[in-house]
């Protein structure tokens, strides 16, 4: 015969690890995207910020108290009028991720990032690989070619 306190045991045995180890999933998240070196963020279906990693506000020079709470176009005033805000849209809609180049000017400088659009929860997450330097790079070799010499 089955013990009934041996099933309730195990069972709430389980649901304490579960928990457990859903605060570690969530730990190892939180951390994992703040220490990330891409800038990442996340919007809510009405694209309200949501989250916001240590890299995006260092690129906004930001405070996250700052951002958190405000619209897309709060954020990043130039998105709303291109193109790509209706991608991100229709991402939240069909969950299905994109890829886009982006360019911003921030504080007299312009940054270049290679980003993904994908669906989280009911809202957008984006990530984008910062390639200011790379296209910086091929600006000056566009200017100023170089030959390169092979040696035998």
């Amino acid at each position: 015969m089955v013990n009934r306190n041996s099933i309730l045991h195990l069972s709430t045995t389980d649901t304490n690890i579960n928990k457990m180890e859903n605060k570690h999933n969530i730990a190892f998240r939180v951390a994992f995207f703040d220490m990330a070196h891409s800038p990442c963020v996340i919007f809510n279906k009405n694209m309200i910020l949501l989250d916001i990693n240590n890299r995006a506000l260092q690129i906004l020079n930001v405070k996250k108290e700052e951002v958190l709470g405000n619209k897309v176009i709060d954020v990043f005033p130039v998105i709303e009028s291109r193109e790509p805000f209706k991608a991100y849209l229709e991402v939240i809609e069909t969950g299905i991720p994109i890829d886009d180049k982006v360019s911003l000017n921030l504080r007299e400088k312009d940054y270049f990032f290679l980003a993904r659009a994908f669906k989280v929860g009911e809202g957008l997450g984006l990530v984008g690989i910062d390639i200011t330097e790379n296209m910086s790079a091929m600006r000056e070799l566009r200017h100023n070619p170089v030959s390169i010499r092979y040696s035998k």
